[in-house]
């Protein structure tokens, strides 16, 4: 008998979990498929619009970065090169670029190197790219009474840009990412009870390019919709690039749809572990992280030559 009530048990909480996977999968097709429709049915600028589209830009501008999370389908030309606040990078051929970031390695005591590899680009400017990335912490010092930080990840990201005028460009970001250890990782990596080590993104970024080199950049997307804990990621900057410079400032935040409607009860769940000598490994609070939410500065500041 005891046995019987254990296997209904079991079935009760399996089931609860595939109700809740299968609706997470529903919210993000809800998200995800309208934008790629309206992205596939919306026409890419015509070939007799290019000229419109380079006269548009009065001068050559330096490829831009974009944010944290989601990035754009840009590419730096062959034997180019950047250097600055958020990155080392140069361009290997037509297709490759290879990377670090020097943010990451200063501030965060991260090792990390990255590729982004061009698939394919049509006369219209649409691209298909791909982007791997390392991260491992080498220096485990605490910063005052917080944690440093404590991991190793690696990031596969499947890139797809759509040119749809002259001065819009809609970048799709669909992102896996596996921690091999995420004690306490960078803030993108949210304390999930019952996480897994897989992580799967779907985010939007839009290129909007103004006047005199000034655009602005803003996204939206899901992350970790397949983990216990839904949550939702929005963003915005502003920058100019010039022909050897380019720099952008903004801001972007994650949270739970509880932590994005509770203004007075959302906290930052990862900075208060911060402070203990655990971090992620340790029973976490589901009610804390149901109401967990984090800012991210959205900065960079490159030259090109």
């Amino acid at each position: 008998m005891e046995d019987q009530h254990l296997s209904t048990r079991e079935n009760h909480a399996l089931g609860a979990r595939t109700v809740g996977f299968v609706k997470r999968i529903c919210i993000a097709l809800l998200v995800l498929l309208p934008t790629f429709a309206w992205a596939q049915a919306s026409p890419s600028i015509a070939p007799s619009s290019q000229a419109s589209a380079l006269a548009y830009h009065v001068a050559p501008h330096a490829p831009r970065l974009t944010h944290n999370l989601s990035a754009a389908a840009n590419f730096l030309e062959q034997g180019q090169c950047t250097i600055g606040l958020q990155l080392a990078a140069c361009g290997l051929t037509p297709r490759l670029s290879i990377g670090s970031s020097v943010w990451l390695w200063e501030s965060y005591g991260m090792a990390n190197g990255s590729f982004r590899y061009k698939i394919s680009e049509n006369e219209f400017g649409d691209r298909w790219g791909f982007q791997a990335a390392y991260f491992k912490t080498y220096n485990k010092r605490r910063d005052g009474s917080l944690r440093h930080y404590d991991m190793e990840a690696m990031w596969l990201v499947l890139l797809r840009s759509y040119k749809l005028a002259p001065y819009y460009t809609l970048h799709l970001n669909f992102q896996t990412n596996w921690y091999f250890n995420d004690k306490m990782p960078f803030s993108l990596r949210r304390p999930i009870p019952g996480r897994s080590r897989a992580q799967v993104n779907f985010s939007t970024l839009h290129e909007v390019d103004l006047v005199n080199g000034w655009f602005i950049l803003g996204e939206i997307g899901l992350l970790d919709f397949v983990q216990p804990l839904l949550y939702v990621h929005s963003g915005a900057s502003i920058g100019r690039a010039t022909k050897h410079w380019s720099w952008h400032a903004g801001v972007s935040v994650t949270g739970t749809p509880k932590a994005l409607f509770s203004p007075t009860r959302r906290i930052d769940y990862q900075q208060i572990l911060r402070t203990t000598a655990e971090g992620f490994d340790q029973p976490l609070s589901y009610t804390s992280a149901s109401y967990d939410y984090g800012l991210h500065p959205e900065f960079s500041l490159q030259f090109y030559f």
